[in-house]
């Protein structure tokens, strides 16, 4: 739901949400290298047979036109074979031989499976491709063309058969093209209900199921919309992403440390509650020190210029110190040196307070208008910074939308050259181009977009990934970021499976994924699936190695400890090459690190500061 954001301080901005400013760089990465990441290690035995599809369809039921299809099949080609020779076909056309139920799929493939009695937890885990056009119409919907997997007692039923029955995902006609990974987990509570209608036995059967619409117009002939499934696993276990040991080149790099904030509960800003510092560190999560308090204690986004030699950080602080009650809260940019000396305020963002007596009717109160800094960017040539500010009000009845922007501004002076309306979390890569984002509620449809400012002067936008869940605000793509060859690009996708976090609560599941620039828009069939996320919450950008071979990303895990008031957040490495992560960090108090590129020099104390300048601030 859309909010006017009427206040006479508040700039004109087009009425749609957020946009996700990207920039994209070229990495070869093979499947193969990263495939042993998201099998179970360690793990009971697979309950299924023949998951690998590679002895045909031996212990498979299908009808429908569903199939074991084999690499040399006529037809086939070499993107629809995930892993060895075969895989599970389900799509285009239908032969209608799954019964008369008007509520059943025209497709199905199923298996008979016995979950031991002894288990608590079930993992069902595959990989998927959908293949074919893309459609973002609402009737489809209405129409089917849903992959639905579940566990049933009856195969051939499309709506569950029984009470106990249980809904396992589904994948759409949306949903993004190419190989993905698809993990879901069911606890004791899920087998429970499956169990109590089994009346002890329990063997289920496993089925995959898509929805009848082949003679909906959507789909035409030559349209081959389908569903290609390979490597099924069922595990009587619990299986989730692990953390691998630190490898031994991250304690070795030198000259490239990581800045990035730390979260301080023991001192709360007189702002927020909260509390925070900006620290330096060795990319192995070694030697930490405090290098910026920041104004209030919330400074965040630290982020290092091109060159290394300045720090871009931005602090959340008011616009009326004297009178916290009437003040806006807006945000202060900065810049630094790397050991934190001669910080330099250069602007403050747009706000001011209003008028919130309570002795005055509700709808006679002005609101307070608040601004903030949500991203930061520095330009090739570190002479401007991109930031993405994002404007709401703060009123009797709450709180309206946030509606952001993308500023361009000079790095030194902080005067405005430019803005995009409707954006944020920009990346810049040295080719001078721009990566972003756009989700439902923007004119754009929902997706990576890319601006070339070298070409165009940033007038035209082209869409260069359409994103999966057009009818699901706020589930795609976003945080994209450029690898430091400036041709191949990460981004964080949210997938259509979910997990428990610490205190119970569904999440979606996410993945980073690669992509080649020299092959979009025109081919968005081979995305290079490299972690599976579902080991906590990401949050906030992704930050590459100067080499190339890492990426950083922020996690947050609520009850981590076991406690229902304790959550936590740390910054991760991941290996692009092996898809192994692991913490840079293990205090639970850190996230959004930006690491200092390679070109730049040693980073040394001034010598007339004395080193304690590094040691945390205490506040009474």
């Amino acid at each position: 739901m859309k909010h006017n954001l009427s206040h006479p301080l508040l700039p004109k901005l087009a009425q749609r949400m957020l946009v996700i400013s990207i920039t994209m760089a070229t990495f070869v990465l093979s499947f193969s290298a990263t495939q042993a990441t998201f099998k179970a290690q360690n793990a009971p035995s697979n309950l299924i047979s023949n998951g690998d599809f590679e002895s045909g369809s031996q212990d498979w039921g299908t009808c429908g036109g569903s199939a074991i299809i084999s690499a040399g099949d006529q037809g086939v080609l070499d993107k629809n074979i995930h892993e060895g020779s075969s895989v599970l076909r389900l799509g285009n056309p239908n032969f209608g031989s799954c019964g008369d139920s008007f509520a059943a799929p025209r497709q199905i493939a199923y298996q008979q499976i016995a979950i031991p009695t002894n288990v608590d937890a079930l993992t069902i885990s595959f990989w998927y491709s959908r293949r074919g056009a893309y459609f973002d119409d609402d009737s489809i919907f209405d129409s089917g063309g849903q992959l639905a997997i579940k566990l049933a007692t009856n195969p051939l039923d499309g709506v569950l058969s029984t009470p106990n029955d249980i809904a396992v995902g589904s994948i759409t006609p949306t949903s993004h093209r190419g190989w993905h990974f698809f993990r879901q987990r069911l606890d004791a509570t899920d087998l429970a209900e499956l169990r109590s209608g089994l009346a002890g036995n329990d063997t289920i059967f496993l089925t995959f199921g898509l929805s009848g619409f082949y003679e909906d117009e959507i789909f035409q002939s030559g349209d081959e919309v389908a569903y290609y499934i390979d490597l099924i696993e069922v595990v009587p276990d619990t299986v989730v992403t692990q953390a691998s040991p630190l490898p031994a080149d991250l304690a070795a790099i030198d000259n490239q440390p990581l800045i990035m904030t730390k979260y301080d509960p023991n001192h709360p800003s007189p702002v927020e509650g909260n509390s925070f510092s900006i620290i330096r560190l060795n990319p192995d999560g070694s030697n930490p020190v405090a290098i910026y308090p920041g104004l209030l204690a919330l400074p965040t986004l630290p982020t290092w210029s091109n060159d290394g030699q300045r720090i871009a950080v931005t602090d959340r602080t008011v616009s009326n110190p004297t009178n916290l009650y009437a003040s806006g809260l807006v945000s202060a940019f900065s810049t630094l040196n790397p050991d934190g000396s001669n910080v330099t305020e250069i602007f403050q963002t747009l706000g001011g307070g209003g008028n919130l007596d309570s002795s005055v009717p509700p709808e006679l109160q002005l609101p307070n208008l608040n601004s903030r800094i949500t991203g930061i960017e520095w330009s090739p040539d570190d002479t401007q910074v991109v930031v993405t500010t994002c404007f709401y009000t703060q009123g009797p009845f709450g709180f309206s939308d946030e509606e952001c922007e993308l500023q361009f501004r000079n790095s030194v002076s902080g005067e405005i050259n430019s803005r995009i309306e409707s954006g944020f979390r920009v990346d810049w890569n040295s080719n001078d181009q721009l990566l972003f984002g756009t989700d439902s509620f923007g004119e754009l449809a929902p997706g990576i977009y890319e601006i070339d400012l070298a070409q165009n002067n940033g007038t035209t936008p082209t869409q260069l990934i359409r994103n999966w869940a057009n009818e699901v605000p706020f589930h795609g793509d976003y945080s994209p970021s450029w690898a430091p060859d400036g041709q191949s690009f990460a981004i964080v996708r949210d997938l259509p499976s979910t997990f428990r976090d610490g205190v119970g609560e569904l999440q979606w599941s996410k993945a980073i994924v690669l992509y080649d620039r020299d092959q979009l828009p025109a081919d968005q069939d081979d995305p290079q699936f490299v972690l599976m996320v579902d080991h906590g919450n990401i949050l906030g950008s992704l930050e590459w190695s100067p080499d190339g071979k890492y990426l950083l990303y922020s996690l947050f895990n609520s009850n981590e400890n076991g406690s229902d008031s304790e959550s936590s957040a740390n910054v991760w490495w991941l290996e692009i090459e092996t898809g192994k992560t692991g913490k840079v960090t293990n205090d639970g108090l850190s996230t959004a690190a930006s690491w200092r590129p390679s070109s730049s020099g040693p980073v040394t104390p001034p010598a007339n500061l004395d080193q304690r300048i590094y040691l945390p601030l205490l506040r009474k």
